[in-house]
């Protein structure tokens, strides 16, 4: 039971006449400092909310990461193994382009013997005809048998 004063009002009732009035007047006004404080924690416990939403996404990004940088190392190593096989190849590109440009150096120095054969198997034409002439004329010489005519080499 609450005492009553000879005002009539109780103890417990009577507070807010034993409060100074500027405190009265802070809780009462909206940009008060008691009320500033309660909007930050408001505020402060929506962003921890938020933040404990995120974490476990934030666990499941950094696993992906972790997944993705393995598959990353794993593709690099590969590319340096290509890289090493494709250099290995390139030399040996460079020995065979070697050896073709010594082949095609060794059939350039071939050219003048061919230009002579050509000429002589031009020289030789008419005694061609002339053998072939005297086998059709006397067939029991028989000069060309076994023999193909030669084609001529350009």
């Amino acid at each position: 039971m609450t005492a009553v004063r000879s005002d009539g009002l109780s103890r417990c009732g009577s507070w807010y006449l034993q409060t100074p009035p500027w405190l009265l007047v802070c809780i009462v006004l909206p940009g008060c400092v008691i009320q500033n404080m309660r909007d930050e924690v408001a505020a402060t416990r929506a962003s921890v909310e938020r933040i404990e939403n995120v974490v476990p996404e934030l666990r499941d990004t950094n696993a992906a990461l972790r997944t993705s940088s393995a598959h990353i190392e794993q593709l690099y190593r590969e590319v340096l193994n290509a890289h090493v096989s494709l250099r290995l190849v390139l030399d040996r590109l460079d020995a065979t382009n070697a050896n073709l440009q010594t082949s095609a150096q060794q059939l350039r120095s071939l050219d003048p013997m061919m230009g002579s054969l050509n000429k002589l198997d031009e020289s030789l034409a008419a005694l061609r005809r002339m053998v072939e002439n005297i086998d059709k004329a006397v067939p029991l010489l028989n000069f060309s048998r076994g023999t193909q005519p030669v084609e001529k080499v350009t």
